[in-house]
C-alpha cells in the first residue's frame, strides 16, 4: 500500500515537471534559449522518466517480483542523481554573475531580432508591450528602417511618438531571467521534488 502511495506522489512530481517543461519550451521557442542546455527539454524528458518509473513500480509492485523491485529501487537512485545534477545545473546556468547572463540575453535576443520573420518579432512586441530589443531606436539605427506598428500601442504607429512602446523587449527577458535566477525557481522546484521523491 505504501509502495502505491508512492508511485501516486511520484507520479505527480513528473507531471509537475513535464508540464512546467513544457511551458519553459514553449517560452524557449518563443524567442530564446539562453543556458547552453535546453531547460525545458530536460524537464520535459526528466518528467516522463519519472513517470515511466512511477508505472513499472506500480506493475513491480502488482507482481511482488522482488527482482523488479530491485530494479525500481535502481532506478528511483538514478531519478534522484539526475535530478541533483540538473537541479544544480540550472543553478550556475541561470546565475547572473557581474551582469553576464543579462549581456547573454541582449546578444541572443539581438540575433534573434536579426534574423526572425517580421510576425514572430510583432508577436513578441505586442505581446510584451516592447519595442526593438534594447529601445524604439533600435530599428531605425540597427536596420534603418522605420519602427514597425507594433512597436506602439493599438498597433498602429502615429507621427507624434506618444503612443511608442518605450522600453525594450531585453528588459522583458532580462527580469524573467532575473526572477529565475534570483529565486533560482527551476532548480529549487527540482531538488525539493528530488526531497519528496527521497
Amino acid at each position: 500500500m505504501i509502495l502505491f502511495v508512492f508511485n501516486g506522489v511520484f507520479t505527480v512530481c513528473g507531471v509537475i515537471m513535464f508540464m512546467l517543461g513544457v511551458f519553459i519550451l514553449n517560452e524557449e521557442a518563443n524567442v530564446i534559449k539562453v543556458a547552453s542546455f535546453s531547460v525545458g527539454g530536460c524537464l520535459v524528458s526528466l518528467g516522463i522518466f519519472i513517470v515511466s518509473i512511477a508505472v513499472f513500480g506500480g506493475v513491480a509492485a502488482k507482481l511482488k517480483r522482488s527482482f523488479f523491485l530491485e530494479i525500481y529501487l535502481g532506478l528511483l537512485g538514478l531519478v534522484v542523481v539526475c535530478q541533483i545534477a540538473f537541479g544544480v545545473s540550472v543553478f550556475f546556468a541561470l546565475r547572473n554573475s557581474k551582469g553576464q547572463l543579462d549581456k547573454r540575453i541582449e546578444m541572443r535576443l539581438k540575433d534573434h531580432f536579426d534574423t526572425a520573420e517580421q510576425s514572430h518579432l510583432d508577436k513578441i512586441q505586442q505581446r510584451h508591450q516592447c519595442c526593438g530589443v534594447l529601445g524604439p531606436d533600435y530599428w531605425p539605427e540597427e536596420h534603418d528602417r522605420e519602427r514597425p506598428d507594433s512597436c506602439c500601442k493599438g498597433n498602429r504607429c502615429r507621427d507624434d511618438n506618444k503612443n511608442i512602446y518605450k522600453k525594450g523587449c531585453v528588459v522583458y527577458y532580462q527580469d524573467a531571467f532575473e526572477l529565475l535566477s534570483k529565486g533560482n525557481v527551476i532548480g529549487s522546484v527540482t531538488l525539493a521534488f528530488c526531497a519528496i521523491e527521497v
